[in-house]
């Protein structure tokens, strides 16, 4: 299934609640987030360069939870294509 851009945003954001995520004017992403009293950011080209960034970050592979996000993310994208629900 293929994902819009604002859909896969949405789930980047959602699986990395601890960052504070936004797409720059000038296309690129950026990632901050305050660890332990130091501010850690991650600027990159692409949303799909940002979440390899982040997951190699969290050391963790996705929990069930992240897969049902995901799951139900593909849903709603798929919804809105066919027109049920609005872009």
């Amino acid at each position: 299934m293929s994902t819009t851009p604002a859909a896969h945003l949405a789930r980047v954001k959602a699986q990395n609640p601890s960052w504070s995520i936004e797409r720059l004017d000038s296309g690129w992403y950026v990632a901050r987030r305050d660890w332990h009293g130091s501010q850690q950011t991650i600027t990159v080209p692409s949303l799909a360069d940002l979440e390899l960034r982040l997951n190699a970050k969290s050391g963790t592979p996705p929990r069930a939870a992240d897969r049902l996000a995901e799951a139900a993310l593909d849903v709603i994208d798929d919804a809105v294509a066919r027109g049920e629900l609005p872009g």
